[in-house]
């Protein structure tokens, strides 16, 4: 899914070390067109996915909420507005295009939030005596000490460079933020 991101985010070339133009390397050596960048780069998947999923969630295309009772109507819409629950449905959209996503329904002091998350780090739990019943989510990866540090977490001087492995675990009831490991 990292790849197919990249091609998403414009991104996927970042990784050849010569430009287009570049035709030799320092050593003078020829540098075949498959090792270098494209001379033009142009967000063409991206601009592909945005127009379908402006047919989903764009202006005048969000789903109404149909109900027979007025007051529960009301407060539905009144939900789905105070949540920007469009624009979370676009990015989820977007973001979903070249994977899986997971999102994230919060209810703090009485007001919700939604949270979109690539799945590419999360790893679901079931419960064992009933397979199909999701009982938490675990999202692990690697972060390098000077990013940890920038989020206020207290890390070495001569680790800042260093990889260091971020867990956090979600349940029905809870969210475990776990330090982080060298």
């Amino acid at each position: 899914m990292a790849v197919r991101m990249a091609v998403l985010d414009g991104t996927f070339y970042e990784v050849l070390p010569y430009q287009f133009h570049e035709e030799r390397d320092g050593g003078g050596r020829y540098i075949p067109v498959a090792d270098r960048a494209p001379s033009v780069r142009y967000g063409l998947c991206r601009m592909a996915v945005e127009d379908s999923v402006s047919l989903l969630f764009g202006d005048g295309h969000f789903p109404g909420v149909q109900c027979d009772d007025e007051a529960t109507r009301d407060a539905i819409t009144d939900l789905i507005r105070e949540t920007h629950l469009a624009r979370v449905m676009t990015d989820a959209a977007i973001r979903g295009s070249v994977g899986s996503i997971a999102i994230r329904l919060r209810v703090l002091k009485q007001r919700v939030f939604f949270d979109v998350f690539d799945t590419l780090y999360l790893t679901p739990k079931y419960d064992p005596e009933a397979p199909d019943v999701l009982v938490g989510i675990v999202e692990r990866y690697r972060v390098k000490g000077d990013e940890l540090a920038a989020r206020g977490y207290t890390i070495p001087d001569d680790c800042m460079r260093a990889d260091y492995w971020f867990s956090r675990e979600w349940d029905e009831n809870t969210e475990t933020w776990w330090l982080p490991i060298l």
